[in-house]
This record gives C-alpha cells, structure tokens and sequence, in this order.
C-alpha cells in the first residue's frame, strides 16, 4: 500500500518537494523512482523481516515503500542507535537485515523469516516503562489519514521520530496530500525555530512538551514571524493553560489536540479551546471509534487499531486487539459535559498508599510564574514507598528561592497534603525522548 501510494504520488506531483532538510530537498517524482530502484537492488530481502533506521535520512520513505513492495514486515527502529545495539535488536527480532544507510544494506542473519507479509512494527516510546512492540499494516497506519485539497502545497514540519507512530501520521499526512515536509536540521529548539520561520512552515504537530519548548525558547519577534496557520498538540495529556499559551502566541491559528496512540491509532480530535473531550464522545456513532469510561479508566474499541501486540521476541505471532475493547492506561475524571485526562496509570506515584497522577501535580505548577517547565515524578523512600518530586525549569532571571516558595504555596493551596512535592530541584532543561514526550521513571534517592 505504501509502495502504491509513493507511486500515485509522484504521478501527481512528481516535480513537487516532499521533503527538504538541511538544504537538501527531495521531490515526489524522486522518491518513487528511487523505492523502484530499492526494490531491484534488494530483492533477495522480499518476504523477510527487515529493520530500518532513521539514519538512513531522506531516502527513508523510498526505503519503506521497497520494503512494503517487498512484502516484508519493516522493523522501524526509532531514535540513534549504536552498531552494537542494532546487532543486538536483529538477534531479537530475528531480521534478515538492517537498513541504515540508502546504499546497500548488510546481512545480520542467514535464514529469512518465512511467514512474513507487508507489515509494519513500531515501538510504543517506554516514557513511563518498556518499549512493546506494535503490530500494524500500512493500510491501519493511513486508515485516519484524510484529502483534504486545503493540504496541497502546504509546507509541514516534522517534530517526530520517522520511525514513531506520531512522525507516520505527519509524513502520510503529506504524501496523501501533496504537501512538503520540511525536517530541522537536529532536533534543538534553536535549529527547529529557525527551520519554521525560514522555511515558511504553516502546519506543525507536536506534544505539549514540544510546543512549551518552542515558546520558552522563541523571542517575541520570532512568534511575530512565524507564518503557522494550522497547530496540532497530542502524545500527552493537554493541559489548559499550553492551550492558552498557544492561543496568546499565534492567534491566526486553528488549534487541535487529537488522542491517538500507537495501539490503537488516530481515535478523535478536539477543536474548541478546551482541554478534555466533550461527554458526547461518549455516545453514538459521531467517531471512528467507540469509546467508554469503567473504573475511572478510559477504554476504545476500534477497528484501524494495530493488529496485536508481538508476544515475545522472535515470536511470528501477535495477540489481536481489533474490534475488540482496549484499556488505555489512562486515567480519566467525568465532570458536567467534559472528560478530564489525569493521567498514565503506569506514571502515577504511590505515597503512602495514595495515588498521584504527575499531571495534575504539574497543572498547577506550570501556572506559576516563572515557570518555564515541570517533570513531577517518583522518588522511591523507605518510609512511605515513594515521594513526590518536582524538576522546575525557571524562566531566565527568576529567583531561585523566591519562585520555590511560590510553588510550595501554591501547591499548599490546591493540592492535598500527599501530593506535594517533597523534593523541589531547579534544572536547565528536561529531557525529552525522540518523541519529544518527557520520560517519566521512578528513581532510588
């Protein structure tokens, strides 16, 4: 299917760009004549399981159309891994090769596995526990991806690993619809600023984390600059006030945040300015999916959901979910017309046998003044199991002490005594992950 697509598209718009980074650009007529040419060279791979690293760079989406022309199941590796880490992942999952680069590739194994199709696996981000293998078809990865003619041209920029559920939906996005995929040079914020105003960017997606981000370290006459007419936030948990900030900022702009997830793909969107999704959600055929509320939990039932789980390393098989009810993880609160996330059951804190969700922690202290950013998370103890820890990335020229006594006192003031931070550490950043979400694990003091 991807294959098909890549072909259609350089059909239409075969003298267009599709991808430009690092002045270097790529034109939809080129791609599909060089997955023609990947196809020829590697052959020998058809039918086998085979992985593909962003490393190989713009090539990459006339790699995975070979692949997919191949009928072979891709491996899509995310992030930057080491040689040895990439012989190790071939041994796990059994590939017959790795493609890391858009010359020839080399062999790790000797055998092809035989029962192969055109499928592809992806890796959930293992923000808050092990990464899982996916399970999925081209054809469910596009299955919430629409035509929109408004899309023609349109010049997107892509926050998002290539090899993430999140980064495909941005570059099907644009090979459907004939728009051009602009790629920062690296992935600091100072290059991806400078990549959306001098490339004229007009769509960007990104998770709330990316989108603080871009507004700490943007000037004002930076924001005047930029050209955005369409922001798409999702990946975690939107809070009202990134929503408002984003409205501040860039008032032209249309803002969506949508939920989707690796399992279960694309599920719904939101329009209005508010955080949460409407009751509404809840009831009737208005979505593509079903959706319901059990035990304060949110579940879905969709059918462009991935195929299953792979149940272990090497195992050809995957545990299907289609059609089939989902639990989420995510925790959720119904209150009047609205249903409120508060956050990842497998991220929450446990104090003394309380639970705490980081996200309504953080809530209220990315209210506060000063406040650039906020990773609440787990502190294991002794004494009452875990402890609750704040790191706090100040605005520039704040003062320590004072902005620590303003968030003790604001979290005396709307949180319950077990949900106060105990620990209160300044940094200069949080690390975030290729998929730009901040990684959240409970440590040892």
């Amino acid at each position: 299917m991807l294959f098909q697509l890549v072909q259609d598209a350089g059909l239409r718009w075969g003298s267009s760009d599709v991808l430009v980074s690092n002045s270097r650009s790529v034109s939809f007529g080129k791609v599909a004549s060089r997955a023609r040419e990947l196809v020829d060279v590697w052959s020998g791979f058809a039918g086998t399981r085979v992985g593909l690293t962003a490393a190989i760079g713009v090539d990459w989406l006339a790699a995975a159309a070979a692949i997919d022309a191949l009928g072979s199941t891709a491996f899509l590796i995310p992030g930057d891994p080491t040689a040895p880490e990439l012989r190790s992942f071939a041994e796990v999952y059994k590939l017959t090769a790795v493609l890391d680069a858009p010359a020839l590739p080399t062999s790790v194994a000797q055998a092809p596995w035989q029962n192969a199709s055109s499928s592809v696996v992806l890796f959930t981000s293992g923000t808050s526990g092990q990464p899982k293998a996916v399970l999925h078809t081209w054809e469910s990865l596009a299955s919430g991806i629409k035509r929109s003619d408004k899309l023609l041209g349109m010049r997107m920029l892509l926050t998002y690993d290539l090899a993430r559920y999140a980064g495909l939906q941005v570059l099907l996005t644009a090979l459907t619809n004939g728009a051009t995929l602009c790629i920062p040079p690296s992935r600091n914020m100072a290059d991806i600023v400078r990549t959306v105003i001098d490339e004229h960017v007009e769509l960007v997606s990104g998770t709330p984390t990316f989108w603080r981000m871009l507004l700490a370290n943007s000037a004002d006459d930076q924001i005047r600059r930029m050209s955005l007419r369409q922001i798409t936030l999702g990946g975690e948990a939107i809070s009202q006030p990134i929503l408002d900030a984003l409205r501040t900022a860039f008032p032209a702009a249309r803002i969506t945040h949508i939920y989707a997830s690796t399992e279960m793909g694309v599920c719904f969107s939101v329009h209005d300015g508010r955080e949460g999704f409407p009751t509404d959600f809840l009831q009737g055929d208005a979505l593509p999916v079903r959706l319901k509320v059990e035990d304060g939990r949110l579940w879905i039932q969709s059918g462009r959901s991935m195929a299953g789980y792979l149940n272990g390393p090497g195992d050809q098989s995957a545990a299907s979910v289609r059609d089939t009810w989902f639990d989420t993880g995510d925790a959720v609160e119904v209150r009047g017309d609205r249903v409120y996330f508060r956050g990842r059951e497998s991220s929450r804190i446990n104090v003394g046998g309380e639970k705490v969700y980081p996200e309504e922690v953080e809530s209220v202290i990315r209210r506060i003044d000063g406040v650039v950013d906020v990773r609440v998370s787990g502190l294991a103890s002794a004494i009452v199991g875990q402890l609750v820890r704040a790191e706090i990335v100040p605005a520039a020229g704040v003062d320590a002490e004072s902005l620590r006594r303003r968030v003790s006192e604001a979290c005396r003031e709307h949180l319950a005594a077990y949900k106060q931070p105990r620990i209160i550490q300044f940094v200069s950043d949080l690390a975030a992950v290729g998929t730009m979400k901040v990684q959240r694990r409970a440590s040892q003091p």
